[in-house]
């Protein structure tokens, strides 16, 4: 280890905590018969010159050190996904996956949040949760997400109390647990207006407003494994 470390020092610039090591004059390369390889008792000559050179490094005092360059500050990573300042909805926010996600939204920095549902008691619940714990303005709107004039009425609503949608998350989804040969057609329509045409409505009416902020925003689907997996174990449609 002290070898391998003195080598890097050999390089004359070593960088802890952002500042410049110049090591002694006498920490220098010594050269082998064998070229830029030392031969094995230089090695062990070497090793013990190495060893004094970095118990020296790490005895020297933090004041000692001096600045090698100004390097441009670099963002950490979860900085990258931060959401300071912009406004979420979810469709089956209360519940299921929905609330996880809404709660991962809240703290990378939503502003706001709105969380669309059925269940009035669920979504209220939710919100005043979201709230107390990370300080987010949330609000609930109950919603059919199959009804699409309901749907244009709620995303001006939250235009409207939020200033502005930035993310849409379409969580709401629901399935059947029976067998694919006793499924009736109505139960099949309600699956397919539900998971898929509210999922449409919701995102058209919520792009609009996107568009005509002029920002932009993320539409997220939600789907499911059993989307392209049969599973075996579940009586599910």
């Amino acid at each position: 280890m002290y070898l391998a470390f003195a080598r890097f020092l050999h390089l004359r610039i070593a960088f802890t905590n952002g500042h410049r090591i110049t090591p002694s004059p006498s920490c220098r390369r010594i050269r082998g018969s064998r070229g830029i390889f030392p031969g094995y008792s230089q090695i062990a000559v070497d090793e013990r010159h190495d060893a004094a050179v970095v118990a020296e490094v790490l005895k020297a005092p933090a004041e000692s050190f001096t600045p090698a360059t100004t390097l441009a500050p670099r963002k950490r990573v979860l900085d990258m996904f931060r959401l300071d300042g912009r406004v979420a909805v979810i469709t089956g926010g209360p519940r299921g996956l929905g609330y996880p996600m809404a709660e991962g939204l809240c703290a990378a920095g939503l502003s706001g949040i709105a969380i669309l549902d059925l269940q009035s008691d669920l979504g209220e619940s939710a919100c005043e949760q979201l709230y107390s714990e990370y300080g987010v303005s949330a609000r609930f709107y109950r919603l059919d997400v199959r009804d699409e004039g309901a749907v244009q009425n709620a995303m001006e609503s939250i235009v409207r109390d939020l200033g502005k949608i930035d993310i849409l998350i379409l969580s709401a989804g629901v399935a059947d647990h029976v067998h694919a040969e006793n499924y009736s057609p109505a139960k099949f329509h309600r699956v397919i207006d539900i998971n898929l045409n509210a999922s449409f409505v919701c995102a058209q009416a919520a792009g609009k407003h996107m568009i005509a902020a002029g920002r932009g925003g993320s539409i997220i689907f939600i789907g499911s494994m059993s989307g392209s997996i049969v599973s075996i174990c579940l009586q599910r449609v």
